[in-house]
């Protein structure tokens, strides 16, 4: 597989429109949770708050609205922080009227909802850089918040700060342009009298252009450049997109970073609180990144590739009984309540393990022992099984607006990483698909991952699906999908064809499920094979080379698929 990067297309970018009342009623609702210091419902406040802002600072810009907004966000963080009660904080809240017919697009904080980034890890931080700068003469501040987190990780550093005795200046950009040539405006005067300028986001991403944008904007306004430091999300850096002004920033601006394994909570680490909560244990291993498979499989050999830059973090906790806990961070903007309450329905139909706990956006689920099931393990009865979950785990109906939307998702995704992999010509026959339109509301696809090795058999033979939650709202462009999807995800994974897939849609249809139109199968197979295609593409720098063989054979695979279908229809 010989893949470019540069125009697959699988990061999407999730957000919702919903009007602006609906938003602030959700932050008052978190705001009665918060009021007993629940640590995780103070810091979903922080977050509900800071969504709220750059909601209204993208759709308002710099009405005085969005200041008072700031004002809210600023006192959540104090109350997280532990800096204030809720007092000052329910006081602003309570004067903030929306207008009812006033719309905006919540953009999900990504590090917030997928790769367990806590605000906790800023305020250190910023506690770090305190220290760092006790001597300095000026102790005046503007701390720069790229939107959308922003917003939330701007309030935590600022306030910190302000705790210390600093007098700190708080804003937020928007940067625009070219995702690898970001631009950012400050208003006039917006630092004046600061010295120092602090720029906080959850990257760098491929090319660090957000984080310099913001930088150079405060360079502009009049800070000095040697006076500029950075607050992102890993210790990294930015990958190889940015160009050499970028590369400059980076290479150039200090960082102040905390990494989750530096953190505690009650005076112990991450998987010390989540080890704790499971019962009296032996230890804990780490599954991110495609470890799972060590704790999954004999071999290595029997290992299937791993797309490691989209997992979420995962720990499996091993009791002194013997019985083992899985942990696997659900997010902390409501994935972790919603994955909860998903696992217990489909428990209580008896496809998954049941829910044990949550806390810090992590779900608690028994570790299934047993063998993943492979390609070759497609015999009719296990495609019967298949096909009766993926009616049962159906999600709820998706209208035709959203179908739209989610359709035009996938088109766009098919026909670019077509162009990318297969050539010009091979693209442009995607576009026949162009004339499927969506005509009555369907369920969604409720799961979203059916490779094989998403399903284990238990040694009494029973087969439990894992891995069933949180799939439809990812960093990826799939976003919900009709059930339609889940039927094609399956036919690719397992590498089916139209006859050997009959067991699996023979037993959805009897199970009460409508019988998918062949041209729609065909359309969602190639979307789905277009989407692991890319996956693959971005994966495939993975440092161990027995991982980059296993990412170009299964690229290979659904390559072949995406031929196959195309050459078909």
């Amino acid at each position: 597989m010989r893949i470019g990067l540069r125009n697959m297309l699988v990061y999407g970018d999730p957000s919702f429109e919903e009007p602006a009342t609906t938003a602030l009623t959700r932050v008052r609702e978190w705001a009665e949770r918060a009021g007993g210091k629940e640590w995780d419902a103070r810091r979903r406040l922080l977050i509900e708050a800071g969504q709220l802002e750059l909601a209204l600072a993208d759709r308002l810009g710099n009405d005085p609205l969005v200041q008072r907004i700031m004002t809210v966000t600023d006192l959540a963080a104090d109350a997280f922080l532990g800096h204030a009660d809720l007092g000052p904080f329910q006081k602003a809240l309570a004067e903030i009227e929306l207008p009812p017919d006033l719309t905006v697009r919540v953009k999900v904080p990504e590090g917030f909802a997928f790769y367990a980034l806590y605000p906790e890890q800023y305020a250190e931080a910023a506690r770090r850089w305190i220290r760092d700068h006790a001597d300095s003469g000026s102790k005046r501040a503007a701390v720069v918040g790229i939107r959308s987190i922003g917003t939330g990780l701007s309030a935590v550093v600022a306030r910190v700060l302000v705790k210390a005795g600093w007098s700190v200046r708080r804003l937020t950009v928007r940067p625009t342009g070219h995702p690898y040539v970001r631009r950012a405006e400050l208003p006039s005067g917006a630092v004046r009298g600061a010295v120092f300028g602090l720029v906080a986001d959850e990257g760098p991403g491929l090319s660090g252009s957000s984080m310099a944008a913001a930088a150079q904007a405060l360079v502009e306004a009049g800070i000095d450049r040697s006076k500029i430091f950075f607050f992102p999300g890993h210790p990294s850096g930015p990958g190889h997109a940015g160009n050499e002004d970028v590369r400059r920033w980076w290479a150039d601006t200090p960082r102040y970073v905390v990494g989750l394994n530096e953190m505690t909570w009650n005076g112990r680490s991450l998987t010390e609180e989540l080890a704790c909560r499971s019962g009296p244990f032996v230890r804990v291993d780490s599954l991110s990144g495609g470890m799972w498979r060590r704790a999954v499989y004999a071999s290595e050999d029997e290992w299937p590739a791993a797309f490691a830059a989209f997992e979420r973090t995962k720990y499996r906790v091993v009791r002194r009984d013997g019985f083992s806990v899985l942990w696997k961070f659900e997010g902390l903007t409501g994935g972790a309540e919603a994955a909860r309450d998903r696992m217990a329905w489909l428990a209580k139909r008896g496809w998954t393990g049941a829910p044990l706990d949550s806390a810090h956006g992590f779900v608690a689920r028994p570790w299934i022992d047993g063998k993943p099931l492979s390609p070759q393990c497609r015999d009719a009865a296990v495609l019967d099984h298949v096909g009766r979950y993926i009616l049962d785990a159906a999600d709820s109906v998706l209208a035709i607006s959203e179908q739209h939307t989610a359709l035009e998702r996938l088109r766009e995704m098919l026909y670019w990483n077509t162009r990318e992999s297969l050539g010009e010509a091979a693209a442009e026959r995607t576009l026949r698909w162009k004339r499927s339109i969506p005509v009555r509301p369907v369920p969604a696809c409720g799961d979203g991952r059916m490779g094989p090795e998403e399903w284990i058999r238990r040694t009494d033979g029973r087969l439990i699906k894992v891995d069933c939650t949180g799939h439809s709202a990812d960093h990826t462009a799939v976003g919900r999908q009709p059930l339609v999807w889940d039927l094609a995800g399956t036919m690719v994974e397992w590498r089916l064809d139209d006859e050997t897939a009959r067991p699996l849609l023979n037993a959805f249809v009897d199970a009460g499920g409508e019988p998918p139109a062949l041209e729609a199968m065909a359309f969602y197979r190639a979307a789905y094979a277009a989407f692991r295609l890319g996956q693959c593409a971005i994966c495939a720098g993975a440092s161990d080379p027995n991982e980059r063989r296993r990412l170009h054979r299964a690229g290979d695979s659904y390559k072949a698929q995406l031929v196959r279908i195309l050459a078909q229809s």
